[in-house]
């Protein structure tokens, strides 16, 4: 629930990221308030209304297989360097395609969202491919900043990616923690940018590249 208060004088930065919050394409309902009680007055609602708007993720057990569009498969898409963790979530069910029209404005929402969620570093250059078919962003290797991309097709599956750090000498290492971490990273952006039109979606998850991939242990990198 958002609320902005009344009669303020943002500052530029404050003021852009009001606008940011309240655009009629890409931002979200906001209410406004005048003063604390006020703002109390209203949450009592606002907090019953989100507790029904928020329904808790029920797993169930696939009724048919589903065909997980792995980046690998397609060539091109990134270099391939190092042992990159990718995360795909495919509806289920029948959706409706993303009209190629809404393609040029979707290209400003990815880079939004992977700005806001940490997929790409700020400063970061981000490649675009658009053709009939998909949407895709992609960041290059640059010194440390890992490559790192997001892919929207028109059936609305969601790919994310991003390579791993690596240690001198020993190559990528997995953290589980970093790991478990990225992974929910990569769903909170599907959820951003699929508008998956479907209520229910498999979630796939996969590394690219493991020849050099270690574990952190107690003991070391095995």
């Amino acid at each position: 629930m958002v609320f902005k208060k009344s009669g303020i004088d943002p500052g530029a930065r404050q003021a852009a990221f009001i606008k940011k919050v309240e655009d009629y394409g890409t931002g979200v309902w906001r209410h406004s308030f005048t003063d604390a009680g006020d703002l109390i007055s209203q949450l009592e609602a606002a907090l019953a209304d989100a507790a029904e708007a928020l329904q808790p993720v029920a797993s169930t057990s696939l009724t048919s297989p589903v065909s997980v569009p792995w980046l690998e498969e397609t060539p091109g898409i990134y270099t391939g360097a190092g042992t990159v963790l990718e995360t795909d979530v495919v509806p289920t069910e029948a959706t409706r395609p993303i009209p190629a029209a809404s393609f040029g404005d979707l290209r400003r929402t990815i880079a939004d969202a992977g700005h806001n969620h940490g997929v790409f570093e700020l400063g970061q250059a981000i490649d675009f491919t658009v053709d009939e078919t998909a949407v895709i962003a992609r960041a290059r290797r640059e010194g440390r900043r890992p490559e790192a991309g997001i892919r929207v097709r028109r059936n609305r599956d969601v790919s994310v990616w991003e390579s791993l750090p690596t240690a001198p000498m020993l190559g990528a290492v997995l953290d589980e923690a970093q790991f478990a971490r990225r992974v929910a990273r990569d769903l909170r952006v599907a959820a951003v940018l699929g508008d998956i039109d479907s209520e229910k979606a498999a979630i796939a998850v996969g590394f690219n590249d493991v020849s050099m991939l270690g574990i952190r242990t107690s003991t070391g990198v095995a």
